[in-house]
C-alpha cells in the first residue's frame, strides 16, 4: 500500500465516523478497528477533520459573542428608556388647608321670635348686646356657607331661627345710597358686596362691620346654655 495515498479507503482512514454538533461537547471523531485506529495519528485526512473541528469550535464561539455584540446596544437602549420613566418627579409639599373650627351643635330648644322682638323693643345694655351677637352671627354664616345661619345663639345664650331676617330686623345696618336706590337691603350691601361707602342717611355702618370680616371665627359664636349667656 502507497503510505501517502490519501482518501477515504486509505489504510487508518476506513472506518472513521465524524460527528458535527451545534456544540463545542457535541463535535466527536470515532473509529473502528484496531489498525485504523492507529493509522490515525499519521493521516493527513486527520489533520483536515483536526482543522475543520477547530474551525467549528472558533466559528461556534464567534457566532455568540457577535450575537452578544449586536445584543448591547438595544440592552443599553432600553436599560436607558427605563432609567427615564423611572426618572422622580419633583415632590410638591403642599401644605394643609387652614379651616376655621367646626360649628357649634345646634341649639336643642329654639326661642320664638316673638320673643327676640320683645326683647329688642325692650332696649337697654341687653337689647344692645343682643343686636352685636346678631351681627356677629350674620357674618360668621355668611363666612361659613350655607346653613350656617338657620339657627344661631344670641348673647342670653338662647338658641334663635334665621340670623338674616333678625339681621335686617334689628342690626339696624343700614345700605349704602346706590344699594338703597336700587331697592337693595343691608345685608345685600354691607355683608354679601361689602360695600364700604356711607350710609344713605351719611351714617357709617361699614365700619362697624368691618372688624368681624377679618376676626377668627370663633370669636363670633356664642355657646348654646339653653338661658345663661356664654361667649366663645
Amino acid at each position: 500500500a502507497d503510505a501517502n495515498f490519501v482518501g477515504p479507503a486509505a489504510p487508518g482512514v476506513a472506518g472513521i465516523t465524524l460527528g458535527l454538533g451545534s456544540g463545542l461537547s457535541s463535535a466527536y471523531v470515532s473509529a473502528s478497528g484496531g489498525q485504523g485506529g492507529a493509522g490515525l495519528h499519521s493521516s493527513s485526512y486527520y489533520e483536515g477533520l483536526k482543522r475543520a473541528l477547530e474551525e467549528h469550535r472558533s466559528g461556534g464561539s464567534g457566532a455568540s459573542n457577535r450575537g452578544g455584540d449586536s445584543a448591547s446596544p438595544k440592552a443599553g437602549t432600553e436599560s436607558g428608556g427605563e432609567a427615564k420613566k423611572k426618572k422622580k418627579k419633583k415632590s410638591r409639599f403642599k401644605l394643609p388647608l387652614q379651616r376655621d373650627p367646626s360649628p357649634p351643635a345646634r341649639p336643642a330648644v329654639v326661642t320664638s321670635s316673638s320673643y327676640l322682638k320683645k326683647l329688642m323693643e325692650h332696649g337697654g345694655e341687653e337689647a344692645e348686646e343682643m343686636r352685636m351677637a346678631i351681627i356677629k352671627a350674620t357674618i360668621y354664616a355668611a363666612r361659613k356657607g350655607k346653613g350656617a345661619g338657620d339657627i344661631f345663639v344670641g348673647s342670653d345664650g338662647k338658641g334663635y331661627k334665621n340670623v338674616q331676617r333678625a339681621f335686617s330686623s334689628f342690626g339696624r345696618i343700614k345700605p349704602c345710597p346706590r344699594c338703597r336706590s336700587n331697592k337693595q337691603g343691608a345685608y345685600h350691601c354691607r355683608v354679601r358686596r361689602k360695600h364700604p361707602g356711607e350710609d344713605y342717611d351719611g351714617g357709617d355702618s361699614a365700619s362697624i362691620l368691618r372688624p368681624f370680616f377679618t376676626a377668627p371665627t370663633k370669636t363670633l359664636i356664642y355657646k348654646y346654655t339653653g338661658g345663661t349667656s356664654s361667649s366663645t
